[in-house]
């Protein structure tokens, strides 16, 4: 018999070693630098990590919630994304699954944890929903383009996110905050810039014009090499046009010297979403982003802005 809890210290090795072998994808191997950053540092709220034993007491699968703050009406309300659900091959099954996730439930009640969060891959999308209760919430747009070369003149920001430009970015963070009122994740700059951390393992550039900030990052999937629109910020008071998006969405792929760009997200501060809206088949997956409200009495939570940035695909 298997059992699960929540695990006070977490080997990030023995972690890293035993996700890469569970999930046994071509290519995906992961790091116990990066577990450690994503699961303490990514979004400054640290995780709970929901550990699956075996007889012997080994781990053998877990899932994580790692914490965040979203904005609802202008209340700070409490959530967790469920995240790296593993569980060995030997020990795979219902009973496996519904012992991780009622521990799990148990620790939303303990932490007294609003909202559950899910963006999962297709496999998991029906895990979720029927051990967790995660229900279909939002279909994130999935756009693409290719952008046009523009000039962004003396206003444009266009800086490569590293230590030698954390402080010229954090300025650039400073004029572009969320405001209380926005329904989604907040973001401070001191925060940003550690969901922008080399821990990462992945680069990323900051663009700017007067209305409307961009957070790019170069990638790469099925043999294409695309700018990645990470997320955009428009100033607290206004709206950014659709000209100031074309403005820093070329500055993004100028930067990385790669045209074609993609976005995945919702943000109503924006005039228009940048590029085409694609279709269900090429979408890299769901998109879909699950939710469970264990406070509904509260009122339904409507996202304002949900990019990239604000869970792990970014």
């Amino acid at each position: 018999m298997t059992r699960a809890e929540c695990e006070e210290h977490v080997d990030y090795d023995e972690t890293a070693a035993l996700a890469t072998a569970a999930f046994a994808t071509p290519g995906l191997v992961f790091g116990a630098e990066r577990l450690r950053w994503f699961y303490e540092r990514c979004f400054s709220l640290g995780s709970t990590v929901i550990a699956l034993r075996d007889e012997a007491d080994r781990k053998v699968g877990q899932i994580t919630m790692v914490r965040q703050t979203v904005m609802v009406g202008g209340r700070a309300e409490s959530a967790a994304q469920l995240v790296d659900l593993f569980v060995s091959s030997q020990h795979r099954g219902k009973v496996a699954l519904k012992t991780l996730y009622d521990e799990v439930e148990r620790e939303f009640v303990k932490q007294d944890i609003r909202f559950g969060i899910g963006m999962p891959n297709a496999k998991a999308f029906g895990v979720n929903a029927h051990f967790f209760k995660l229900e279909p919430f939002l279909l994130l747009p999935f756009c693409m383009g290719v952008a046009l070369p523009l000039p962004f003149g003396r206003d444009g920001v266009d800086l490569p996110f590293g230590p030698e430009t954390a402080a010229a970015c954090a300025e650039v963070f400073a004029r572009f905050p969320t405001p209380a009122s926005e329904n989604g994740v907040p973001w401070a700059p001191a925060g940003l810039a550690e969901r922008l951390s080399a821990a990462s393992g992945n680069r990323y550039a900051v663009h700017a014009v007067d209305e409307v900030m961009l957070i790019s990052s170069p990638r790469r999937a099925r043999g294409i090499a695309y700018t990645l629109l990470c997320g955009f910020f428009a100033r607290p008071e206004g709206r950014a046009s659709s000209a100031a998006i074309r403005r820093v969405v070329s500055m993004a792929c100028r930067h990385w010297g790669r045209p074609v760009f993609a976005y995945a997200g919702v943000n109503t501060r924006l005039a228009a979403l940048p590029g085409i809206r694609m279709p269900e088949k090429v979408r890299p997956s769901p998109m879909i982003v699950q939710l469970r409200d264990f406070k509904p009495e509260r009122g339904p939570l409507r996202l304002d802005r949900f990019q990239v940035l604000d869970f792990d695909f970014g």
